[in-house]
């Protein structure tokens, strides 16, 4: 649970790291292109209870292989597109529906049912992967994006995502 919150929600927080290289490459307005957060924290907000109903239906397992692939496949492609829309359109709903499915909903809801005693430590320990995956994720992207480039990371986070959380879930 730790490490599927430090690579997803790490990376939901390091997106102001890309944000700069990004607008270098493209030029495409500041205001449009931060709106491009704006739209996963939309399309974040109205499936959270999806989420929630999901995880109750289909199990963690599911939800969570569900939430890697789409935040993998949304990364993947967020490195490939050309447009100011379809960066906007791939991040905010692939990424938006992986940061849902993988994120603070159905790990509180997992913690209380595996841990009966020790709950606060787990949830401790949990939550933990998101302050140390934002920490993380963005000096690990810096990294990558001047060596490399923001897309090309982009490419490569979004191969981890997958190959990393679909197995430990």
């Amino acid at each position: 649970m730790f490490v599927t919150l430090f690579i997803s929600l790490g990376f939901r927080f390091a997106f102001g790291v890309y944000y700069s290289a990004i607008l270098d490459e493209t030029g495409w307005p500041r205001a449009d292109t931060a709106g491009v957060v704006s739209a996963s924290m939309i399309v974040y907000a109205c499936t959270a209870a999806l989420s929630g109903y999901l995880f109750d239906r289909l199990g963690a397992r599911v939800l969570f292989t569900i939430g890697a692939l789409c935040m993998g496949a949304g990364l993947m492609l967020c490195s490939t597109v050309d447009s100011l829309f379809g960066l906007t359109a791939v991040y905010g709903i692939m990424l938006g529906l992986s940061y849902a499915a993988l994120g603070f909903i159905p790990h509180m809801a997992i913690v209380p049912r595996w841990f009966v005693r020790r709950r606060g430590l787990a949830a401790a320990v949990t939550l933990a992967g998101v302050g140390l995956g934002s920490l993380g994720v963005a000096a690990i992207s810096a990294e990558l994006i001047v060596r490399i480039g923001w897309r090309e990371t982009m490419w490569w986070f979004g191969l981890t995502a997958m190959v990393v959380l679909i197995p430990i879930n």
